[in-house]
């Protein structure tokens, strides 16, 4: 529960803040981003409290396909690449080999 609580408690905590700025600040437009920005934690807070709305990245089912499907895609294209980008291509072949692995 406190975990899922943070994201909005944060939102209403940056909306306060600039909340209080935009009150404290004489009109212009400095004031009116502020206000702006107010206005937009406010209204993420309120969208982070939906639950039927997906904004977390809870749904990562499928991230490990995603995954070997880029790295698979990098190491083709890169593949030829000069000597001195072999070892970033080594390093993707060896993580896209411990990802495949977690799989099984």
């Amino acid at each position: 529960m406190a975990i899922s609580s943070a994201g909005p408690a944060s939102d209403f905590a940056v909306g306060g803040v600039f909340g209080i700025i935009s009150a404290a600040l004489g009109a212009g437009t400095v004031r009116d981003v502020f206000f702006q920005l107010a206005l937009a934690a406010y209204v993420g807070a309120f969208f982070n409290l939906n639950p039927f709305i997906d904004r977390d990245g809870y749904d990562l089912s499928d991230f490990d396909k995603k995954a070997i499907d880029y790295y698979n895609r990098f190491v083709e294209l890169w593949k030829d690449a000069d000597p001195e980008l072999q070892p970033l291509v080594r390093d993707v072949k060896a993580r896209l080999a411990r990802l495949v692995g977690e799989k099984r």
